[in-house]
């Protein structure tokens, strides 16, 4: 047979011939469906192993660490507001922020001085008052003081020397007296036998008694007088100067009572107006303070953000310039740009991942090709939310790094590093399913419907999860409901 009539052949086979290849095609790709390899097909995923880093997803805020809040620091009092730096623009210490209309403590610290200033001049009058009042008395005691002396100086003379010299001199008067009626005495008896006999006359006789009986009545003048000078004169006298020191002694006394009560009322008066002097300026620095603190200068730098009130139709509203204000009202913040943290929240079912101190990735939406790094600075241990099936913890993270372009509000997201495992039996985080028995997942089987497999997982992050208990290496789960294959 030649060879073209050999292809004819080929090309038109008998029907038993076409069976055959018919059979032994059939044959070939059944083969082919049973030896081809069992690999994942579209919506499943092959177990494998592999290094896992836990972590924990979150979503929240940009916040500064710390705020200095502005506004009215007199209390009790609404204020006009005349100035307020310019918001959203930086500021420096030391720069003013907001400026109160301070015409009314003005008003007050220039009554203050005068009121401070006529306080002083009557302080000062109470002080030469005082002064002059204490000069006085100590005069006044010492002239007591002298006369009280004076007086004793002489009641102590006359006991010590003026009553003894007057009783000598009385005593020396009546020895004299009696010395005299004596002599005048015998002189008239010598007389009477010669004026019998006529050698004396009549008249001589006449005179020496005259002289006897002027003898006789000043000698009994002299006794009275002794005897009233004994009993009477000196005792009184004695008495009376006794009684003089005495009465200049209490008066001694009594002035200095009446110089401490004067003393007293004076340094009182003087105190009084010290006081008000005192209450005076403590006002006139109050009114002072007052008026310095219609002037706000900031205390640290940071971005000017004005705060809100309600206006008078109850719409709330940024604050501006004229606005009346009272104390307590946040009228500008200024938060510090230097330190920032991020406030977000999870859900409970992460808490158990959570430490302070563990690292954490943050990403800005306003800068998300740039990554931050920052630190857990504490995990809440009260949930912001009230429902159980989605109870969330707050989160607190600070930030290691600033920016002037960071700006309070702004949208982060991120995650916080956990620990690593380095041989993992890893699962997406997409093919676990959860219900009231637990977690579990659907393995894919051969020629059968899926089988559902509880699992025990470990650790995770936000694309993996750890499988220790439930699946094997190789095996495929679903990475979607059985159904919806």
């Amino acid at each position: 047979m030649n060879p073209r009539d050999a292809v004819r052949r080929f090309l038109a086979p008998s029907p038993r011939r076409l069976v055959g290849i018919l059979f032994a095609a059939v044959f070939v790709f059944l083969g082919a469906a049973v030896l081809r390899p069992f690999g994942a097909r579209e919506g499943e995923w092959r177990v494998s192993r592999g290094s896992l880093e836990e972590s924990v997803p979150f979503a929240g805020t940009l916040l500064p660490e710390t705020s200095d809040v502005y506004g009215v620091e007199v209390p009790g009092l609404e204020m006009k507001l005349v100035f307020l730096a310019e918001e959203g623009s930086l500021v420096a210490p030391g720069d003013v922020v907001l400026r109160f209309d301070d015409a009314p403590f003005r008003r007050e610290e220039a009554a203050a001085r005068a009121r401070v200033t006529e306080l002083t001049e009557e302080s000062a009058q109470a002080r030469f008052a005082l002064d002059a009042g204490k000069a006085g008395s100590a005069t006044e005691a010492d002239e007591a003081t002298r006369s009280a002396e004076a007086a004793e100086r002489e009641r102590d003379a006359l006991l010590a020397v003026r009553r003894d010299l007057a009783l000598e001199e009385s005593r020396n008067d009546l020895d004299e007296k009696e010395r005299d009626a004596r002599e005048a005495k015998e002189r008239l008896e010598s007389l009477t036998p010669f004026l019998a006999k006529g050698y004396v006359s009549r008249d001589e006789f006449r005179t020496a008694e005259a002289r006897r009986d002027r003898a006789e009545a000043e000698l009994g003048l002299a006794r009275r007088r002794h005897e009233a000078l004994v009993v009477r004169t000196l005792p009184d006298l004695v008495k009376e100067k006794t009684g003089e020191a005495d009465a200049r002694r209490r008066r001694v006394s009594s002035s200095a009572q009446k110089a401490a009560a004067q003393a007293g009322q004076q340094e009182a008066g003087y105190r009084l107006a010290l006081a008000r002097l005192a209450e005076a300026r403590r006002q006139l620095d109050e009114a002072s303070r007052r008026a310095a603190s219609c002037e706000v200068r900031a205390k640290s730098s940071g971005l000017v953000v004005y705060g809100e009130v309600f206006d008078k139709t109850g719409v709330k509203r940024k604050v501006r310039a004229g606005d009346g204000v009272f104390s307590g009202t946040p009228v500008l913040l200024l938060p510090d740009l230097s330190r920032f943290l991020v406030e977000a929240s999870v859900p409970e079912t992460e808490l158990f991942r959570l430490a302070a101190g563990q690292t954490a990735e943050l990403r800005l939406d306003a800068f998300p090709d740039r990554v931050l790094e920052g630190t857990v600075r504490s995990v809440g241990s009260l949930s912001g939310d009230a429902s159980a099936a989605t109870r969330r913890f707050p989160l607190r993270i600070s930030v290691r790094e600033a920016d002037p372009r960071f700006r309070p509000g702004m949208s982060v997201r991120g995650s916080v590093r956990g620990s690593r495992v380095a041989d993992a039996l890893l699962l997406p985080i997409e093919a676990v399913r959860r219900d009231a028995k637990g977690a579990h997942c659907f393995v894919a089987r051969r020629f059968l419907a899926p089988e559902r497999r509880e699992l025990v997982l470990g650790h995770a992050n936000a694309q993996s999860v750890e499988v220790t208990s439930g699946l094997h290496e190789g095996e495929r789960v679903l990475l979607g409901e059985p159904d919806a294959r």
